[in-house]
């Protein structure tokens, strides 16, 4: 027994010995295959000015992009001076390929810029996905924030975050010290947005017509609504945001989309509407016509085509059951022996007893409802009356000219 304890000791010390140094020559290999994936990771930086009056075109070794944006982000003043020393402090071997004096380099093998004025780091790749993604249909629920800060602005399209959310972070954005790009992006990051800039000044997407649901002015320290926006402006707004990924509507289905909103005041409608019709081109269908045919009858029931419901509103007349009238068409009714109101910005209203009550007026006029669209309707009677007996007229000619030609 003493013998085979003996035996038994010597094989744990020989198994002991022999995997601590199995396990030391695995991790010597690990450490060796660390250091050569390290030394294969290799990047290219451009370190400039904003005007590229002066460059250093610089081969880093050891460090992807990511980890190069990492690093330049979080340098400071100091560091700033010798950024190719700093690289290889934080273990990167850096060789210089070009600069302003040589002239050579192709922009698009970059892998990083770096701009010596404005302290911005640009991942170069990753601003090319960003690019594509900013090309991208826009979702009905995404909330769309313009920000206009003292460099320009941005439109942001932020995909998970309610109405509610985005002025919680615009509210966020107004509490900034320094309110430079890089700092709202940090604070829309900070707020757990989801976004992605569809539309930057002077960059991505900047020739694209600009519609969004918020604008924040932090110069100014002014926030704007889509909704508080006059119809017309409001109807621009829902039209280009449907068209950011593909044209689809014609001039006139935009001119009508613009006049049903200033006409009808109803941008719930408005949207459907322009909804419809953009669905109908977009599939290829003939519907978009029948829409544009129903839209249209519904601003001929308006009895006056020279004023809509949005003028009466904002002029400050809000009752319901009245539509507006110009001077020109009241007294036009009026002669006709129909009801025509003077509409006061208190929102009460007259009846109108004597012409000089309208020719005197300088306000806007109304016709009740009911009334209004009965002209409106009746209006349509007698042309289509009128167009029955046109028609009646040339077939009782035709048939004269039809028996002459028979008879002789």
């Amino acid at each position: 027994m003493r013998e085979l304890k003996s035996s038994l000791d010597t094989i744990r010390r020989t198994a002991s010995e022999l995997i601590t140094g199995i396990e030391g020559q695995l991790q010597e290999l690990r450490r060796g295959r660390e250091l050569m994936q390290e030394q294969e990771k290799e990047s290219l930086l451009l370190i400039q000015n904003s005007d590229l009056s002066e460059y250093s075109l610089v081969n880093v070794r050891g460090m992807d992009a990511a980890e190069i944006v990492e690093a330049l982000s979080a340098m400071n003043d100091n560091d700033r001076l010798n950024i190719a020393a700093y690289l290889e402090s934080r273990g990167a071997w850096t060789t210089e390929i070009a600069n302003q004096d040589t002239k050579e380099f192709g922009e698009h093998h970059l892998d990083v810029r770096y701009n010596t004025d404005t302290n911005e780091v640009i991942n170069i790749k990753a601003e090319m996905e960003l690019n594509e993604r900013a090309k991208e249909p826009i979702s009905a629920d995404d909330v769309i924030l313009k920000i206009t800060h003292s460099d320009g602005f941005e439109v942001e399209r932020i995909t998970n975050k309610t109405p509610e959310g985005v002025q919680e972070i615009m509210a966020a954005l107004t509490k900034l010290e320094d309110k430079n790009a890089q700092n709202i992006r940090d604070c829309l990051k900070s707020c757990g947005a989801d976004y992605i800039p569809i539309i930057v000044g002077g960059g991505r997407n900047s020739g694209m017509p600009q519609f969004n649901d918020f604008e924040i002015d932090l110069v100014k320290k002014e926030i704007t609504m889509m909704r508080h926006l006059s119809p017309a402006k409001q109807a621009e707004g829902i039209i280009n945001r449907l068209e950011f990924a593909k044209t689809a509507f014609s001039d006139d289905e935009r001119n009508l989309i613009v006049n049903y909103a200033f006409k009808l005041n109803d941008m719930e409608k408005t949207r459907e509407l322009a909804e419809r019709i953009y669905y109908e081109e977009t599939e290829g269908n003939q519907g978009a016509a029948l829409a544009v045919i129903d839209a249209q009858a519904e601003i001929d029931a308006l009895p006056d085509p020279m004023i809509g419901l949005w003028e009466m509103e904002e002029y400050g007349y809000l009752a319901e059951g009245m539509l507006p009238l110009t001077k020109e068409t009241a007294l036009e009714l009026f002669d006709r022996d129909l009801p025509v109101y003077q509409l006061h910005k208190d929102g009460s209203e007259t009846m109108i007893q004597g012409r000089e009550q309208v020719t005197e007026y300088e306000g806007i006029f109304g016709i009740e409802k009911r009334i209004g669209r009965m002209k409106r309707a009746c209006g349509r009677c007698r042309r289509n009356l009128r167009k029955a007996g046109q028609i009646r007229k040339r077939s009782f000619y035709m048939g004269i000219l039809v028996s002459m030609a028979f008879i002789s």
